[in-house]
């Protein structure tokens, strides 16, 4: 073995491998907390007892994202407990391990042992990746579709700069992946289209398959319509692309931090791989120097394609809407992965500094994995859980307010919101969606805020400022679970606070501190979150 001894080569598989099983285990860490807000939305459409055409109608076609993954735990949940964290979250984690399972069976055997190696390994300790996977969205199954998606479209590929026919068993595969994928999430059908764009290129320019490409590509597209027509159409006159979307408060500023974060985990892995990028393109343009073959060179560019027109489809969407969060980019995760494990490995195995670097790298994820696994399986982590724990404990004859600016239907948040104190606890409380009311209403509602336990999930300054303003009135914080904030409200045109607030926290101090690149110091914000919620519980004020 050219380059490095036999022993050092065991050694590094065998650490490779030793990530890689930590990485699956890592997938069945956090079965047991309590829902973040969004899969309270997944456990409304999976009950059983409700009907399909019903929650098709008044939960999914309003919703932001296809429903695919929501009708599969509907179907599952008449086989098993509902409502449990554990079994609602089951099937996520199924798909997550199958997709690991399918990324180390199907892996193309022409790119070698020690790419297969790495891209298991990134895959496993990129920690959010673990985190979505467990998550009771569509996360898991996106992610166990696009890895045997992505080899086909590469064999695909690699099939037609050989001159080579692909067989119809293969075309079929490849149009139930793709309206697999559109049917589970948007960035996933956007993932298809560039994909096949490109193979549409390819077979334009070999004078091969391009029939074939055309045919599945607008089968898949016509099998979507039926959804993604009614959907769009709803969303628009909904203004979510005309301010109305959740997430609008986020800058441009955030793309780069929040991206890094969930691909590579820290400043030092991503510093890190960065390096390793660097010293692989120099050996590789050494090489082209000096008129010798670059291996896989094609498919690292055909990677770097699909990376570069999702990356620029959502910028033009930028304009209308905030869509830089990284588990949106799952679709797109493999080819990411899949791209630099290919450029790298020919070095790795050849030199003894670079894979040591890479076990580096590894173990920095890991490490990064475990420090924020310890925050994120946190009972105060999400808040839902604890917040409607403690309004059924101290404030159980007061009316609900929800106060939720998400862009979930409105159709469904009392439901959602309800979940906890309603179908888990078994309150009968009254819930009501003040936000969500028409204008006038949300008025009158809020007269009777006195006698209301009112609650914020996700609380940030700018939610409570927009409100503050929207309802003429001050906003005070009574306290803090988690990200969420229980809250009291002042009478109508009084707008600044009352004296007898005292010195409750006010919006502008709610902000999470961010160091100065945008990136959170989540050891510092997690105790500030512990020592805030506790003074909370402290207080009793209700």
């Amino acid at each position: 073995m050219k380059g490095t001894n036999f022993k050092f080569y065991c050694f590094f598989t065998y650490a490779c491998l030793l990530f890689i099983g930590a990485g699956i285990l890592a997938r069945f860490l956090m079965l047991g907390n309590g829902y973040e807000y969004d899969e309270l939305f997944t456990a409304v459409t999976a009950n059983p007892q409700v009907s399909l055409p019903f929650i098709w109608k008044t939960y999914l076609m309003p919703d932001v994202h296809p429903p695919l993954y929501n009708i599969i735990v509907w179907i599952y949940n008449h086989f098993v407990p509902y409502g449990p964290e554990l079994w609602l979250r089951l099937p996520s984690v199924f798909f997550g391990v199958l997709g690991m399972g399918l990324a180390w069976l199907l892996f193309p055997k022409r790119y070698g042992k020690t790419a297969k190696l790495l891209f298991l390994s990134f895959l496993s300790c990129c920690f959010w990746l673990a985190f979505y996977t467990q998550h009771a969205r569509a996360y898991g199954l996106i992610f166990c579709i696009s890895v045997p998606f992505t080899y086909l479209f590469l064999n695909f590929s690699h099939a037609m700069r050989k001159g080579k026919n692909i067989s119809a068993k293969n075309w079929w595969l490849y149009g139930f992946l793709g309206l697999a994928l559109c049917w589970s999430h948007y960035f996933g059908a956007m993932a298809f289209g560039f994909y096949s764009c490109l193979l549409l290129a390819q077979a334009w320019y070999y004078k091969r398959n391009l029939w074939p490409v055309l045919w599945v590509s607008g089968a898949v597209t016509l099998l979507f319509l039926p959804w993604a027509v009614p959907n769009i159409l709803y969303n628009i006159s909904d203004k979510k692309f005309s301010g109305n979307w959740w997430a609008n408060g986020y800058t441009a500023e955030s793309i780069l931090p929040n991206l890094l974060e969930f691909f590579f985990g820290n400043h030092f892995s991503y510093i890190l791989l960065v390096g390793l990028l660097c010293v692989t393109l120099f050996l590789r343009y050494k090489r082209y120097k000096q008129g010798k073959p670059n291996a896989f060179l094609p498919d690292m560019i055909l990677l770097l394609l699909v990376q570069m027109l999702m990356l620029g489809a959502v910028f033009v969407i930028l304009t209308k809407m905030y869509l830089f969060f990284g588990r949106y980019f799952i679709p797109i995760l493999p080819a990411l992965f899949l791209g630099f494990a290919l450029c790298i490995a020919p070095y790795v195995r050849k030199s003894k500094c670079l894979a040591l670097l890479v076990l580096v790298y590894l173990m920095s994820n890991v490490f990064f994995g475990y420090f924020i696994h310890k925050y994120t399986s946190a009972r105060l982590y999400a808040g839902a859980k604890s917040a409607m724990e403690f309004y059924r404990d101290y404030a159980p004859e007061k009316e609900l307010f929800v106060i939720a600016i998400e862009a979930f239907p409105p159709a469904s948040t009392q439901a959602m919101y309800g979940f906890y104190p309603n179908y888990v606890f078994g309150m009968n409380a009254k819930v009501t969606a003040v936000y969500q009311l028409p204008f006038k209403e949300q008025l009158e509602v809020l007269e009777r805020s006195e006698k209301a336990f009112i609650w914020m999930p996700h609380c940030s300054p700018y939610k409570l400022r927009s409100i503050s303003l929207l309802w003429n009135r001050a906003i005070g914080i009574e306290g803090y679970f988690g990200t969420s904030c229980i809250l009291r409200v002042a009478p109508y045109g009084q707008i600044t606070p009352p004296k007898e607030w005292g010195n409750d926290v006010v919006p502008e101090k709610v902000e999470l501190e961010r160091q100065k690149d945008g990136t959170m110091d989540f050891p510092q914000v997690w105790k500030d979150m512990e020592e805030r919620s506790q003074n909370f519980h402290n207080k009793l004020k209700f």
